[in-house]
């Protein structure tokens, strides 16, 4: 716009502002910079003598006005809205925790244990707003069933892939059987969910029956068994034998700070395999390996993992194709033969 301003002075040579103001045998650096300023006070920022005198200035002079006027309207717009939405935010943020400390203080709650809430909550709901939860995103309840399974494998393909039967599965596939990979999607549709915890928080106690696996996402988290204790990695999934046999936990699973876990229930993670016919067979070979693996172990903790030996650990064997008839009696004919595969390790300790 400064350019154009001495355009427009320069094209008049004896009434135009560049000759009236000398400018004309002055540097080039003073020009520009007289020009820069005009421009600057024509958006208000200052106050200038070169008034516009011909009628190609003045026409210019509203123009520059009218720019100035409709940059000024959309900024004090954006400036209102982000205004109005972070008053919003915070006044969410007050009107649920005056409701939490009311509701502390009728249950007669002592003080350490609401200050242990209180700021549990406080960071949760932080960590929540950052990272926009599903529900808060309406907008996502008009995509079609199979694009929904399609985002939830994606947010948690990497923890899904982690799980041994899923590494077993791409085996199968390289070595030339294709059993459906569509289960993985159903898994982090129906079968996972993500928590946290504060620190000191017991995620299971030892002696506890099983109910599914555990995926550290952040935090450093502690196994403590036999008088021992270790951090857990972040790249393994903790008590995944609960998917093959039916299991205690052999120790106790405490954050040591702040951290999040996924879980993938048991219920739900057989529920999934059984829609799958060539998937369930696979499964069931898996789950005799995996337990015959595991009576062979002097000791088994929630933390051990079975190493599959992809081609060999099949005998040989080529998991069939279901047929379509395999298919509409897969749910019966799993139902009647799931407690086959959930056998009790010798040693449980």
């Amino acid at each position: 716009m400064a350019c154009s301003w001495y355009y427009v002075g320069a094209a008049d040579v004896a009434d135009g502002w560049v000759a009236r103001a000398g400018a004309l045998d002055r540097s080039f650096v003073y020009r520009y910079t007289t020009s820069l300023y005009w421009m600057f006070c024509c958006f208000g920022f200052g106050v200038t003598e070169t008034d516009p005198k011909t009628d190609l200035e003045i026409l210019f002079g509203i123009m520059a006005a009218a720019v100035a006027l409709l940059i000024f309207a959309v900024l004090l717009d954006t400036i209102t809205s982000n205004s109005a939405k972070l008053s919003k935010v915070a006044d969410e943020h007050r009107e649920h925790f005056r409701q939490l400390r009311r509701f502390l203080a009728h249950a007669g709650v002592d003080a350490s244990l609401r200050l242990r809430i209180t700021l549990f909550l406080e960071r949760a709901y932080a960590m929540n707003q950052e990272g926009r939860p599903e529900s808060e995103v309406p907008v996502l309840q008009l995509l079609s069933k199979p694009l929904k399974r399609e985002l939830q494998f994606a947010r948690y393909e990497t923890q899904l892939r982690e799980v041994g039967f899923s590494k077993y599965l791409l085996s199968l596939r390289l070595s030339g059987n294709e059993p459906d990979m569509l289960v993985l999607e159903y898994l982090a549709t129906r079968a996972i969910s993500q928590a946290s915890f504060p620190a000191g928080e017991a995620v299971f106690e030892s002696g506890a029956a099983a109910r599914g696996g555990y995926f550290v996402v952040f935090g450093v988290v502690l196994y403590k068994a036999n008088m021992s204790r270790s951090r857990v990695p972040k790249d393994r999934w903790i008590s995944e034998m609960t998917y093959w046999t039916p299991w205690c936990h052999c120790g106790d699973l405490v954050t040591k700070t702040e951290s999040n876990l996924l879980s993938l229930l048991e219920s739900e993670f057989s529920a999934c395999i059984e829609r799958f016919w060539d998937v369930y067979s696979c499964a069931r070979a898996y789950a005799r390996q995996y337990v015959n693996s595991m009576n062979e172990q002097g000791t088994v903790t929630d933390l051990w993992q079975y190493r599959s030996a992809s081609k060999s650990s099949s005998g040989g064997s080529v998991v069939a194709k279901p047929t379509a008839f395999a298919r509409l009696f897969s749910n019966f004919v799993s139902s009647m033969a799931h407690g086959e595969d959930k056998i009790l390790p010798v040693d449980m300790q």
